[in-house]
């Protein structure tokens, strides 16, 4: 199998990296957010989980997983490859 990443994939794979990592970022800032929140802020206020599960973190985990073994170019069981959720 050839492990060597054409640039236009690597490009791409660290595009997709730090697209995962801002988005794990900003749920982890709505958690924040969420926590400090007073029960008795108006719903207007309250800060919008945008998948309202919390799977979201491990899903996340997961993804990143998924760019690492494919930049990796290893998709074997053994390479990491098997994805613990049930998203796309």
């Amino acid at each position: 199998m050839n492990t060597q990443l054409s640039e236009d994939m690597a490009t791409a794979v660290q595009s997709i990296r730090w697209a995962l990592v801002i988005g794990l970022q900003s749920l982890c800032e709505l958690d924040r957010l969420d926590m400090f929140c007073p029960d008795d802020a108006p719903a207007a206020q309250r800060p919008i989980h945008p998948t309202g599960s919390y799977d979201t973190h491990a899903e996340f985990a997961d993804a990143l997983r998924w760019v690492e073994t494919l930049a990796r170019g290893d998709l074997t069981e053994k390479g990491g490859a098997a994805c613990t959720t049930n998203g796309p």
